[in-house]
């Protein structure tokens, strides 16, 4: 029996074409979210050539707008059922991302609930047919693909690397994956099924570009070869780099339908969608459960239950790209009599209509503009985030860094055509408007409403942005005119040093400590005296005093002489010697740090730190001295390992040390610094971004949690003032820098386990 297969949201159609190209005897159906033939030639460069062997060389229907929430309303109603509905990389942008993670997860949850529940009506047997998604990194954790596919009477047959040959996976193996993993066989069939057949040879005009079959987008395809290529919803509009569309650890997972008795959650049997209401328990999608506050709502969100950020399609008459926000509104009512305007929207997915809504209907006073610019032709296609910082475009005026950019859009101090934008991705278009309101008025407009309806703090907390004062240390016993140290703790991705933006931690902590410890003193100087890291959380010591005492108190402090010991916590691969245990002292390498050819440095910096020439990408050759007798931590790092882990899972062996790291080293790189030592002998700390390899190799569970964040941290510093004062702050280590944790958490798997 020949296997029909219906391919889905295949934008520039290389996937279908590659799939039949490998296995010419399936019986396929492509389909993509473009509208028509000649927006997909527009879109992609290589659709043209694509669709034109698909349908003239193997006889392949196209079927275009096809929405992979709503199939069957965009399907067309002629189209038979199918064996195998298959899905790659569904993704609806990441607009959301920057104002919620938990927001951007359960939109995509959303997607993928529809997803399934739609596709199950088109199976040919609901006890047989298979639904396909293929996605990537932790999205199937973040998203719940688990429970979507549970929701839907779906089991997990299947799940297997992009690398692997399909045909292991696309002909039925009668295979079940239960809870945690285990695989079991179906019921046996009166007939063994036959092999799976074999791919057709490659021919030398089927590999698609290098760079789409040689993992730099993040993994391999075993497509790649038959000419497939994964694309961005952008094509060649997009103007850009591609480093936010990698699909690094891609998974196919397979769904089989395990009920087949039970009836599809929102078919009543009468095409009725009010059989979605549930009135006495408030209004619920039953596909996806997400609550809505009125019947309009949800409505609103079953006509069109994901929408992605950007599509491609043009207005005939403007020329000009339709946004997500435009084609959500096209065929729906901008207001329902109903409803009361000021009703307030509690819930995640209303919120995003009701902001879509105002956003589309809204109107700009023209009294708060600050300054407008038109949007030139060699500015056609680019992001908003690029274009506004340009210096030949007028809001260059007021806005000169990407991030000042984004963070007026989140205001809502942006406006494309009239419109607030929501999103510092969003591709712009020649002769679009692009206007910039005064960021006193922004809060009685659309960005005070985006905030409130999407409930973002707005409180001294986010202020801070998670920073706090973990302790004072006073020396007013020591003498009078001296300042006060405090030790402050900071997240990931904030500055120490710099007055030139409110969100450094010099700028944070004279905020914290002008309402703690200078209770109405305004002139408040803050001087840094610890220069961590900006990619590392941990403590930092800061000099605080009035400005009147400052120059004196530097004076006194400076006789004192003031040392600061900081003791990092780092979980790092492998198994480290016996002797760590017991402490070993790491002599610094004078070439630690990189210096890339643009980056500007004084010629003494260069000379007294890294001993090089400028511009000069430095070779580090230098061997690294380790010893247990004791150095001065100035121009060393003292290594203890505190604990380990290690496990055993399909002769696969994970090793993972918590070991602690002290040093005086008061340069700005000191992790930077660290990192590289630890690379160099051979333990580099997990989630090092020059150790991927060691990454991929770590189980997937360790692999989700940790995301990309490094497991080193500062959670200790010790004060020396001579002999006056000798003071240790120290915070509880996060919990992934220790082996205990992963203990605990791999033991909840099945994995064995050890420590040493």
């Amino acid at each position: 029996m020949v296997l029909r297969i219906l391919t889905i949201g295949d934008g520039d159609l290389s996937f279908s074409l590659a799939l039949k190209r490998a296995y010419p005897h399936i019986d396929l159906t492509a389909s993509t979210l473009v509208e028509s033939s000649a927006e997909l030639t527009r879109t992609y460069s290589n659709a043209a050539v694509n669709e034109t062997e698909l349908q003239n060389t193997w006889g392949v229907p196209i079927l275009f707008n096809v929405d992979a929430t709503r199939l069957d309303k965009t399907l067309e109603s002629s189209c038979s059922k199918y064996g195998l509905i298959m899905f790659n990389h569904p993704h609806l942008g990441d607009s959301t991302l920057g104002i919620s993670e938990k927001l951007h997860a359960q939109r995509h949850y959303s997607l993928l609930c529809h997803y399934f529940h739609s596709a199950k009506k088109f199976l040919t047997d609901q006890s047989c047919g298979r639904i396909h998604v293929c996605l990537c990194g932790t999205q199937p954790t973040t998203w719940n693909l688990d429970m979507a596919a549970k929701r839907n009477g779906l089991n997990l047959i299947s799940q297997e690397g992009t690398e692997t040959p399909i045909e292991s996976w696309l002909f039925h193996t009668g295979k079940v994956i239960q809870d945690g993993g285990l695989i079991s066989p179906s019921p046996e069939p009166e007939h063994a099924p036959a092999p799976a057949p074999a791919p057709a040879p490659v021919q030398k005009h089927y590999p698609c570009p290098r760079r789409y079959r040689n993992g730099k987008l993040g993994s391999k395809h075993y497509l790649g070869k038959y000419g497939y290529r994964h694309r961005r919803t952008g094509g060649d509009l997009f103007c850009g780099n591609d480093n936010d569309m990698s699909v690094h650890q891609s998974i196919n997972y397979i769904f089989e339908c395990h009920d087949a008795e039970r009836d599809l959650a929102d078919d009543d049997g009468n095409g009725n969608e009010d059989a979605h209401l549930m009135e006495a328990n408030g209004f619920v999608c039953e596909i996806c459960e997400i609550e809505f506050d009125d019947e309009w709502l949800l409505k609103r969100h079953l006509d069109y239950p994901a929408v992605p950020d950007i599509l491609t399609s043009r207005c005939s008459e403007t020329g000009k790209s339709l946004s997500s926000c435009d084609r959500s509104q096209s065929s729906l009512p901008s207001k329902d009599p109903s409803r009361e305007d000021t009703e307030d929207i509690t819930t995640w997915n209303s919120s995003c209509d009701q902001i879509h809504n105002d956003c589309h209907h809204g109107s700009l006073d023209r009294s708060l503009i600050l300054i407008e610019g038109k949007v030139d032709g060699k500015f056609d296609s680019t992001r908003i985030k690029w274009l506004c910082r340009q210096k030949d475009f007028s809001l260059s005026k007021y806005i000169t860094s990407k991030k000042q950019c984004v963070d007026a859009i989140s205001q809502g101090r942006i406006y494309v055509n009239g419109v607030v934008a929501l999103d510092s991705g969003r591709i712009v278009r020649e002769d679009d408007v692009i206007t910039l309101i005064d960021a006193t008025t922004s809060h009685h407009h659309h960005g005070e409403q985006i905030k409130s309806a999407l409930s973002i703090p707005t409180s001294a907390a986010t202020e801070n942005l998670g920073c706090r004062v973990v302790e004072e240390i006073s020396l007013q016993m020591v003498h009078q005119s001296l300042p006060r140290f405090v030790v402050v703790y900071k997240p990931v991705g904030i500055r120490v040093v710099g007055s030139f933006s409110p969100q450094t931690l010099e700028m944070i902590t004279k905020r914290l400590v002008k309402g703690q410890l200078f209770a109405g003193m305004e002139n408040i100087s803050c001087t840094a005296l610890s220069k961590l890291d900006t990619g590392c959380a941990g403590l930092c010591v800061f000099l605080v005093d009035s400005k009147e005492d400052m120059k004196e108190s530097n004076v006194q402090v400076e006789s004192y002489d003031v040392q600061i010991t900081y003791k990092f916590t780092a979980l790092v691969y492998g198994r480290v010697p016996e002797e760590w245990r017991h402490g070993v002292y790491v002599k610094l390498p004078r070439n630690t740090a990189r210096v890339w050819k643009r980056q500007k440095l004084h010629d003494k910096d260069l000379n007294e730190v890294l001993d090089c020439d400028v511009g000069k990408v430095i070779d580090n050759d230098e061997k690294i001295e380790i010893t247990p007798q004791a150095l001065d931590l100035d121009s060393s790092i003292f290594i203890m390992s505190k604990d380990s882990y290690s496990s055993c899972d399909n002769n696969d062996i994970t090793s993972l040390d918590t070991i602690e790291i002290s040093s005086r080293y008061g340069s700005g790189k000191v992790v930077n610094t660290i990192s590289f030592i630890l690379r160099k002998m051979g333990y580099p700390v997990v989630n090092d971004r020059f150790c991927k390899r060691e990454f991929a190799m770590l189980p997937r569970r360790m692999r989700n949690i940790l995301k990309q964040k490094i497991c080193i941290g500062c959670y200790s510093v010790c004060l020396h003032l001579q002999n006056i004062v000798h003071k240790e702050v120290k915070i509880e280590p996060h919990r992934r820098t220790q082996a205990s944790f992963w203990r605990q958490v791999m033991s909840n798997t099945g994995d064995s386990s050890v420590q040493k």
